[in-house]
């Protein structure tokens, strides 16, 4: 229940099921005393875990927990042969809990769509098909993706948010590029910019759909519901700033009746706003990094001047009133993406043909 949900309706469950212990066995409270104990301290061991050896080693533990607290209660009725058996049923107690738990988990994951750490963890990992491919078709993107994971799983780690969902979150959140990876600026190496030939609103259909595809494989590779959310999240409604100001530069549309405003909507992304934490992180941590890489000869000062733009741009355009962050979780963000954005850039040489107006058009 712990590793499932929570460390809170880990200790309801485990004070109920002492409890009851306690009755089926001719009120003998001090099993439940035992059982209490023990398992409170096996709810606090596997609480953070993100490692099925981890619940192993918890699992040791509380069984050398439970084998103490068996031996002391039967230590004072004298016979030996049941200190030695209640001891030992206590140790094969912990050891077996935690067998039954690495073999269920799989199944209720599976059967019951809910996504653990130890779940997230496997998805993390590189070797996954879908990463792979985005290796081979989109290596921007990729090489994008693997730095917004590590920046938005320390951001979530410095305001106590859920890292790991933000980590892989942040993984595949692109992986909707995979369908057209050549549209997308950081996979056009050595190659003109396919976007100059289209009107303003053909690119801005190409770009947008990139969250629709995403979900759509993200889907296809059976990528949890939970992961699902915050990828359809990470652009919210932001405007393609790009490909709006290249859409008011043309003539012909500052001829259609001057509806700027209706011109705008048309170029927002048309998704939900992030509506957690983790949604908020990734979006921020997404824009400043893409932001960051467009800057010609980056310095310290320049990475820190971007990313407080790029917070504050999000701010005044409301893309963070809907998730549950505040203002100081907001400025832990903001410092912990400059240190890691500077750690990550300021040896990095600037490479030809960047420009700052692509900063959203992911």
């Amino acid at each position: 229940m712990t590793i499932i949900f929570d460390s809170g309706l880990g200790i309801m469950v485990t004070i109920c099921m002492a409890f009851f212990a306690g009755v089926i066995t001719n009120l003998d409270f001090s099993l439940t005393i035992a059982y209490l104990i023990g398992g409170i301290f096996s709810t606090f061991l596997v609480s953070n875990i993100s490692q099925r050896s981890a619940v192993m080693k918890g699992g040791f533990f509380s069984a050398l927990i439970l084998g103490f607290l068996f031996f002391t209660i039967n230590f004072y009725s004298g016979q030996a042969a049941n200190i030695a058996l209640y001891s030992f049923i206590g140790i094969l107690n912990g050891i077996i809990c935690a067998v039954i738990t690495i073999g269920l988990m799989p199944f209720i994951e599976s059967v019951f769509k809910v996504v653990t750490a130890m779940g997230l963890l496997e998805l993390s990992h590189t070797d996954q098909p879908v990463l792979k491919e985005m290796f081979i078709k989109a290596p921007g993107t990729y090489n994008h993706s693997l730095l917004v994971s590590h920046l938005s799983e320390n951001a979530a780690k410095s305001i106590g948010a859920d890292y790991m969902l933000a980590k892989v979150a942040a993984l595949y959140h692109d992986i909707g590029k995979l369908r057209r990876p050549e549209y997308f600026y950081e996979n056009q190496v050595n190659m003109e910019n396919v976007h100059d030939k289209l009107i303003p609103s053909m690119s801005k259909n190409i770009i947008s759909s990139h969250i629709r595809d995403g979900i759509e494989d993200s889907i296809k590779n059976k990528i949890p519901r939970k992961v699902i959310q915050v990828i359809s999240q990470h652009h919210g409604t932001s405007l393609m700033n790009y490909f709006y100001e290249k859409h008011k530069d043309r003539d012909t549309i500052r001829a259609s009746n001057g509806n700027s405003e209706l011109a705008e909507s048309h170029f927002r992304y048309q998704t939900r706003k992030p509506q957690s934490k983790e949604a908020a992180i990734l979006m921020l941590a997404d824009s400043a990094e893409a932001a960051v890489r467009s800057i010609e000869e980056i310095t310290p000062k320049k990475i820190e001047q971007m990313v407080n733009y790029i917070i504050d741009n999000k701010i005044k355009d409301g893309q963070l009133n809907e998730s549950d962050i505040t203002l100081k979780e907001i400025y832990t963000i903001r410092q912990n993406l400059v240190d890691g954005l500077i750690s990550l850039y300021h040896s990095r040489i600037s490479y030809p043909g960047t420009d700052l107006k692509l900063v959203d058009n992911k």
